[in-house]
């Protein structure tokens, strides 16, 4: 899970070959210098989904991958979604929230499932 990628715009990303992951490590990378080295994935066993928020105005957003699994041949993940609550201090700072994960199963079907919370802060 990141704060920082090159995702501006939110939506979900299925990656199925080395070459397709390799052009989502580098959007994901973009701005970290030097870029961390790409996990391997095994494409013949492993599935990898992004999830991206797109740009966020402030801080206090973010998404991560809680869960996964398969159910009638669709690879389903589970995924949370944060927004800062009205009374958060958030900094004023763009972010771009991210999600990575690689999922140990391959499906020609696979969904996100989302939740969505508000962080509530004194």
């Amino acid at each position: 899970n990141s704060q920082i990628s090159d995702v501006q715009q939110p939506g979900v990303r299925i990656i199925r070959s080395a070459a397709e992951w390799e052009q989502a490590w580098a959007d994901l990378t973009g701005r970290v210098s030097p870029a961390p080295e790409r996990p391997a994935v095994n494409f013949a066993a492993q599935t990898v989904v992004v999830v991206a928020l797109g740009q966020r105005p402030t801080g206090g957003y973010a998404v991560r991958a809680d869960s996964a699994w398969t159910q009638a041949n669709v690879l389903s993940l589970a995924v949370t979604e944060t927004a800062p609550g009205p009374r958060c201090m958030n900094m004023a700072v763009v972010t771009a929230p991210v999600a990575v994960a690689v999922l140990g199963a391959v499906s020609p079907q696979v969904e996100v499932v989302r939740r969505q919370v508000q962080q509530d802060c004194p």
